[in-house]
């Protein structure tokens, strides 16, 4: 069952707070600290960032499959034109037309997929394969960067798969995200390349984390 996450970010070194108790600094920001609760992030901070905004991480809407895509458009043109070449770019952030976003919306490999929020502004997606144990996508638009978008949703994706049992994800990083994964807990298995649309090929690193 997917719930509705939210945080808020301030302008203190990172700590989380759960059900209203503050974490000592030298557990800080430690994964058992969120643990799934009844109210889930519903007292959570994830502070040091730009913003008080809050961040709402919640299941997709299907009426929200185009601006899915095009979050993962502008995050993949916005934020990692300058590591990867143009073929790599124009293959990986492709037009989004009719025929894709059906596609999309086919699903077959069962995602699971949410959307993160800033004052009702949709500025983030992700994408969780149980049958994989696979974290799949996590792409914040470029206007939303920095403020703990990236890392709601992937601590929303975390307590997803623990609760369908999961005890490890794993995911094929860009070289852009490697350092976004790497703070989060996710160790580098292999450096290699990724295969994608029209058989292009993007170096990547594969990852994975304990849960």
């Amino acid at each position: 069952m997917l719930r509705t996450a939210r945080f808020a970010s301030e302008r203190r070194p990172p700590c989380f707070v759960v059900r209203g108790e503050r974490h000592s600094e030298q557990n800080c920001g430690t994964i058992p600290c969120l643990q799934r609760s009844d109210a889930w992030f519903e007292d959570t901070v994830i502070p040091a960032l730009q913003s008080s905004m809050p961040v709402i991480v919640r299941g997709m809407q299907a009426d929200e499959a185009r601006r899915f895509l095009e979050i993962h458009h502008e995050s993949v043109r916005g934020l990692a034109a300058t590591d990867y070449p143009t073929n790599v770019i124009e293959a990986w952030a492709a037009p989004i037309t009719d025929e894709r976003l059906q596609r999309f919306l086919q699903n077959g490999d069962d995602e699971i997929r949410l959307i993160a929020e800033v004052d009702g502004e949709l500025v983030g997606i992700g994408a969780l394969v149980i049958a994989n144990s696979e974290l799949r996508a996590c792409y914040v638009s470029p206007t939303a960067a920095r403020r703990g978008v990236g890392t709601a949703l992937v601590a929303e994706i975390e307590r997803l798969a623990r609760d369908h049992g999961l005890r490890e994800l794993h995911l094929e990083s860009s070289v852009t995200a490697e350092p976004f994964y790497a703070v989060l807990g996710y160790d580098i298995e292999k450096r290699g390349e990724h295969m994608i649309a029209h058989g292009v090929p993007m170096a990547a690193i594969t990852m994975r984390k304990s849960l």
